[in-house]
């Protein structure tokens, strides 16, 4: 099957690398900008594997690479592109109605997850309204992984990222059972109840927001999770999501 692979390199770390499991091959180039000492991950991209147990062998092409670890991350096949009509329903209310997907927020938190949980690198752009108040908790998942919920269990039930959507108030957070803020901008447009469009790429160890064609954050984090699921969340207040497009890159 269809799988990513990921490394976890030294600050200095600029090399091609050329990558074969078995009969397959994977080149690709990893640069660490970070300084020299830190530790980062990093993706490397996709390779198709036959079963079996099958050695694997790393040579630099080019460069230097202080290499720590390799990661695999499976079910990072087809499809390479999705959009609105290819939600998977985790949770909660999630139905479509008039063409929109309604994601409305209850007794039971509602989640709608695209893509593969294997997937690393990818972009999105995601049109949508909202209702939303000072109370509101929703927004989108980006790289989720192990999501889960049951009656006693916290809200924060994946491990991945969270760009939550407030009426005063937009945040980009590193979620693992637990809440990390990374970055914040303050916006007021998500309250007029109009549509927006918010475009989303997760690239690397880097995730970058636009909301209407506008640079509204951007967050690195060197210890990043790098494969997961693209989703809609709503613990309270509503989304009206009318379209989605979805590419792996």
């Amino acid at each position: 099957g269809m799988y990513s692979l990921a490394v976890r390199v030294a600050g200095g770390t600029d090399a091609r690398l050329k990558i074969t499991i078995g009969e397959s091959v994977l080149e690709c180039d990893v640069k660490a900008d970070c300084a020299e000492g830190e530790i980062v991950n990093l993706s490397l991209g996709r390779i198709f594997l036959s079963g079996g147990v099958q050695s694997m062998k790393v040579e630099v092409v080019r460069g230097n690479a202080d290499i720590l670890s390799f990661e695999s991350f499976e079910n990072a096949g087809d499809p390479g592109k999705a959009d609105l009509s290819d939600f998977v329903k985790e949770s909660g209310s999630v139905e479509t109605q008039s063409g929109e997907l309604i994601v409305s927020g209850g007794a039971e938190p509602a989640a709608a997850l695209w893509g593969n949980a294997g997937v690393c690198d990818f972009k999105a752009e995601i049109t949508f309204r909202c209702e939303i108040s000072d109370n509101s908790e929703l927004g989108i998942m980006i790289r989720a992984n192990h999501y889960s919920w049951f009656s006693a269990q916290p809200v924060q039930s994946w491990r991945g990222y969270y760009l939550s959507l407030g009426n005063k108030l937009v945040t980009l957070s590193r979620y693992d059972y637990g809440e990390e803020v990374m970055a914040a901008a303050r916006s007021d447009a998500l309250a007029d109840g109009n549509t927006h469009v918010v475009a989303i790429t997760a690239k690397n160890n880097k995730i970058t927001v636009a909301l209407d064609g506008e640079t509204l954050l951007e967050a690195t984090d060197n210890c990043a999770f790098l494969s997961g699921r693209l989703g809609i969340y709503a613990l309270s207040g509503k989304i009206y999501v009318q379209n989605v497009i979805y590419e792996v890159i």
